[in-house]
């Protein structure tokens, strides 16, 4: 069976747990930050949230064939400096299970397209590892590999327990192929003040991608549309049905992710490319009164606004019915296409429903032909 239907014919772990604002916010800003981590050295992946695990990655949109498990852990208990073993291997109230179970648990379900399993915790651990002259407390990340011979059969007790197989995943070697794919990670994030540090990188990604104006204003409201896509798909409980429809409702995707950027440069460049637009519409061949141009002109950075800091699927199908109607046509005047493109989405809902103003999808047909 193929990965991606595997994953939709597998049953999930029931999870009983209740989950804090705080733990899930700061969920959301690993899960951004991860994001930009695979943007800049992933040419394909998938972003998944809570669905089997906190947060998953597969390695590709088509054709998936390894998954990256992370469960995400925080602890702001100030008394709790570390995370222990034995804190990895207590079973939690909420659903008797420990966080070593719920590791293995992924192993269980998806034994030969696992590749790396990661516990993330916003503190240090605490564990004696095979370098005794390695203080396990200032490394980000430790394999289970390196764990102590005595720290590992703590761990192995307990995690076997939890698997389905007991004739043994991997024959001769299942704890072996436990200490090479799970580690334990340090979220490279305060607890306190996650937001702004991740906010902070989102810039620097930005600048790096030569993506934006360097407006601070426009770049917060870039990243407040991106986080409102992650808490949608990390709060949508609606069971997929296919591969398909997991990634829509689920997750993000490389080419979703890039779709965003495209149009957030499109919204950046529009805040100054408003000019040659009007003084094209001023001209003989276009014949468009001055009242005429400023009320497009108003629409037009209304549209701007939408386009940069919400997310309107209604919006994306005006978008995407104009692009089908302009795709087809070869006309040699923007009055030409405006005048036809309105005529043709005149039975639309949103049309008859005048869910905008006239002016409004004006703006978008210009949009779509100065930026195509």
């Amino acid at each position: 069976m193929q990965l991606k239907d595997k994953l939709i014919t597998t049953p999930k772990r029931e999870d009983a747990g209740s989950r804090t604002s705080n733990r899930y916010s700061f969920q959301h800003s690993w899960a951004m930050q991860k994001l930009l981590e695979l943007v800049a050295t992933e040419n394909d992946f998938v972003l998944v949230m809570e669905f089997f695990d906190d947060v998953i990655i597969l390695d590709s949109s088509t054709n998936p064939q390894i998954i990256d498990f992370y469960q995400i852990k925080t602890n702001t208990k100030k008394k709790e400096r570390f995370v222990s073993t034995k804190k990895i291997v207590t079973q939690l109230k909420e659903d008797g299970m420990s966080i070593a179970q719920k590791l293995i648990d992924n192993l269980s379900r998806f034994p030969h397209e696992t590749r790396s399993i990661h516990l993330v915790s916003n503190k240090a651990y605490k564990i004696n590892l095979v370098d005794k002259s390695c203080d396990s407390t200032t490394k980000i990340t430790i394999s289970l590999d390196e764990f102590c011979k005595k720290e590992i059969d703590i761990i192995k007790g307990n995690i076997c327990s939890n698997c389905y197989c007991h004739n043994c995943l991997f024959p001769g070697g299942c704890i072996e192929k436990c200490r090479k794919i799970i580690y334990f990670d340090i979220a490279d994030l305060d607890v306190f003040n996650y937001d702004d540090t991740v906010f902070g990188r989102f810039i620097k990604f930005l600048t790096d991608h030569n993506c934006g104006n360097g407006s601070i204003s426009n770049s917060r409201s870039v990243y407040h549309t991106l986080m409102s896509e992650i808490v949608r798909i990390n709060n949508n409980e609606r069971k997929a049905s296919s591969f398909e429809e997991l990634l829509i409702s689920k997750s993000i995707t490389k080419a979703k992710f890039d779709s965003y950027l495209k149009e957030f440069e499109k919204s950046f460049l529009m805040e100054n490319d408003w000019n040659d637009i009007g003084n094209a519409l001023r001209s003989s061949q276009e014949n468009y009164g001055s009242i005429e141009i400023n009320a497009i002109k108003k629409q037009w950075s209304k549209y701007r606004a939408d386009s940069l800091g919400s997310d309107l699927p209604i919006l994306d199908t005006i978008k995407n019915d104009i692009r089908e109607i302009i795709a087809i046509c070869s006309f040699t005047s923007y009055r030409e296409y405006i005048e036809h493109v309105h005529y043709q989405i005149r039975n639309k809902d949103y049309y008859k429903k005048n869910l905008y103003n006239k002016n409004y999808y004006t703006a978008v047909i210009l949009g779509e032909l100065y930026y195509e």
